[in-house]
């Protein structure tokens, strides 16, 4: 029987491809920016976390386009087992991938205005505007209070996958 335990990525092999990813993102033109959410905002909670990022399009460039451009890239980057792809929002798209060492991958592409931080630790990796990390402290200091069922709700719908 194969061990598992050798088929799994670990944290040095996620980094690197996060510093991939993020070095890809950044030579993109249409990209003002990059921010890192979820447990890697934080330091990787435990070795089998995975990467949250968004990607910021610049104004004036269609999302949607650089969206699909880059499903077509990270299937280059890395070997993928499976992934999904949906439209949360207006101006919003998101994919997440699983790779071969079953590494996640959950990247969504938005428009600067649609922009919000929904949980309140996250990391810019860069930006073009020098804006991201005030907006994204703007929206979670302005968010509307949620009552428990919505919140509940939310978290059902945010870890469904």
């Amino acid at each position: 029987m194969v061990e598992l335990e050798n088929h799994f990525f670990s944290p040095l092999e996620r980094q690197q491809f996060l510093e991939k990813l993020h070095n890809a993102l950044s030579q993109d033109p249409r990209i003002l920016g990059a921010v890192l959410v979820g447990s890697a905002a934080v330091g990787f909670a435990d070795r089998f976390s995975d990467i949250d990022i968004y990607g910021v399009v610049a104004d004036g460039v269609d999302a949607k386009s650089v969206f699909e451009d880059w499903i077509a890239k990270i299937r280059s980057l890395r070997p993928v087992i499976r992934n999904f792809s949906s439209q949360p929002s207006p101006d919003v798209w998101l994919a997440g991938f699983l790779f071969e060492d079953y590494l996640e991958l959950d990247i969504s592409f938005q428009t600067a205005k649609r922009l919000n931080a929904r949980k309140e630790k996250w990391q810019v990796l860069f930006d073009r505007s020098g804006e991201l990390e005030d907006r994204m402290k703007a929206s979670w200091e302005n968010r509307e209070v949620s009552s428990i069922t919505e919140r509940y709700t939310f978290l059902l719908n945010d870890i469904w996958y």
